[in-house]
């Protein structure tokens, strides 16, 4: 199964964490701003941070444009508990994802063995 990482990060934590996820599953893993045709892969995992309540205008104009049957959605979430719960069923409402879920600090769960990140990537790994 061929499996594309598609990001946009501000900071930097996202796009580390895309390939940090990328080099355990072996994806591509690409920048949103140049991402381009997507329809080659079989899976697609879309990587973004929220920035005001939502994602940039680049991830949701590539999500909806691509009609893509399996998207998957990973956010980098300043809010965790209730707060980022919230935070990413509006985005993954948003942008029709029913496979998402949010880290928060992700840049402190890149390459930690067992950590949340460390198990999205695992369970990735096997679908």
């Amino acid at each position: 199964m061929s499996t594309a990482i598609v990001y946009s990060s501000m900071l930097g934590g996202t796009r580390r964490a895309a390939e940090y996820i990328g080099s355990k599953i072996g994806a591509d893993v690409i920048n949103v701003k140049d991402a381009g045709d997507i329809s080659k892969y079989d899976r697609i995992i879309i990587g973004s941070g929220v920035y005001a309540g939502r994602v940039p205008k680049s991830i949701v104009k590539l999500v909806k444009g691509s009609n893509h049957p399996n998207v998957y959605l990973f956010l980098s979430c300043l809010y965790n508990g209730e707060k980022g719960t919230a935070q990413l069923k509006k985005v993954s409402e948003d942008l029709d994802v029913k496979d998402a879920v949010f880290f928060n600090k992700i840049k402190k769960q890149i390459g930690v063995e067992g950590s949340e990140l460390d198990e999205y990537a695992t369970r990735l790994s096997h679908n």
